[in-house]
């Protein structure tokens, strides 16, 4: 019964490596995923800055240009004017589908790190899961091994005790 034992133990050493490996990949992705999600809000924020600081840029040219005409009230230059400030619109609108697209982008990046986080986490409880059940299955062996033992040793007690009183009966009687 003990021998069958012996060749679970390898077997075991390989889950204990993957079930450690499986901590380690868990923990890294703890440490990594705050740092990713920060790097993502500061670079959305940035490049949110950014074309923000173009669009206002862009605006300020165009008001200064119609400043320095000295024909607003001409019907090209307000068409111009209107030209401008649609251009302006369309680059703010451009700008903000751009950003709403990095932001799901890092959100879906957010995601799926997650996930694979979760993933490993419930692998890494199925494999604790599992090395738990086989230790509890070599103690079961092993306590019923030392009860067979235990038994057969008692057995084996008794059967000397009535060889002696067997060897001891005869000896009386002759």
């Amino acid at each position: 019964a003990l021998d069958g034992g012996g060749g679970g133990g390898g077997g075991g050493g390989g889950r204990m490596e993957r079930l450690e490996r499986l901590a380690r990949e868990v923990e890294a992705l703890q440490r990594e995923a705050p740092r990713a999600r920060e790097a993502a809000a500061r670079a959305a924020e940035e490049a949110a800055a950014r074309q923000a600081a173009a669009v206002e840029e862009c605006m300020h040219e165009r008001l200064q240009e119609a400043l320095a005409s000295s024909d607003l009230a001409s019907a090209p230059r307000e068409a111009e004017l209107a030209a401008q400030r649609e251009e302006v619109r369309a680059f703010a609108s451009a700008t903000e589908r751009s950003v709403a697209s990095l932001a799901a982008a890092l959100e879906e990046q957010a995601s799926l790190i997650s996930g694979r986080l979760a993933a490993l986490e419930a692998e890494q409880e199925a494999a604790a899961s599992h090395a738990r059940e086989r230790d509890a299955e070599q103690r079961a062996a092993v306590s019923a091994a030392e009860r067979e033992g235990a038994a057969a040793a008692a057995a084996h007690k008794a059967a000397v005790a009535e060889v002696r009183e067997e060897v001891r009966r005869v000896a009386s009687t002759e």
